[in-house]
């Protein structure tokens, strides 16, 4: 995640016309068991796919102070869910497959305070992924 902030000081408040750009990573391991169905139609193959997700944070870097990776959480829960085609030359495949992995707990969830409003940040990420597959058989 990058985001650029305004600089302000109490001789400016509005901001002085500078801005500072943060730069926020997380490194996640992900456990995505899935189930597949396939549908074979001559070259052709379709699938749907669709199954929990786990994730859980290996690292956290940050060059913001304000973020703390305490109030960032370890596990998140999430689903992986998706389609794909095959076209089949042979022994040979070219495939095609398109993933959607919403979380379903956030990365970070804190509550309003009285010097602040609050964060929640939960991911929702999109895939396009091609391939070449080999039959062995």
């Amino acid at each position: 995640m990058h985001y650029t902030v305004l600089n302000t000081s109490p001789e400016f408040p509005e901001g002085n016309g500078t801005y500072t750009t943060y730069k926020t990573s997380y490194h996640h391991l992900c456990l995505s068991p899935m189930l597949k169905a396939f549908y074979n139609l001559n070259k052709f193959g379709f699938y749907a796919l669709l199954g929990p997700r786990v994730d859980y944070r290996l690292a956290y870097q940050s060059d913001h102070n304000e973020m703390v990776p305490a109030e960032s959480k370890k596990w998140i829960l999430g689903l992986t869910y998706g389609g794909g085609v095959v076209y089949q030359l042979g022994k040979v495949g070219i495939l095609l497959e398109l993933q959607g992995q919403p979380d379903f707990t956030g990365i970070i969830d804190t509550e309003p305070s009285e010097n602040s409003t609050g964060l929640k940040i939960t991911g929702n990420a999109f895939t396009i992924t091609t391939g070449i597959s080999f039959k062995l058989h």
